[in-house]
């Protein structure tokens, strides 16, 4: 197994709700960044970017 390359250092911290971000869409195999970014992505990989949420469409309540 390689050994990790050491951290880069900029001098600034990531703020946790960014590291979880990256985490969540690390983990995930979405893209992270702007929209125009993620609409890119999704032309050139003809698949989803980004996730559609989960779970059934809300049920209108004015049908009959």
């Amino acid at each position: 197994m390689l050994p990790s390359p050491p951290p880069v250092q900029t001098g600034r911290a990531i703020s946790s709700n960014d590291l979880a971000e990256i985490r969540e869409c690390t983990h995930k195999g979405w893209a992270l960044g702007g929209e125009r970014f993620k609409e890119q992505i999704e032309a050139l990989a003809k698949r989803r970017a980004v996730s559609k949420g989960v779970g059934r469409p809300k049920k209108d309540n004015n049908r009959v």
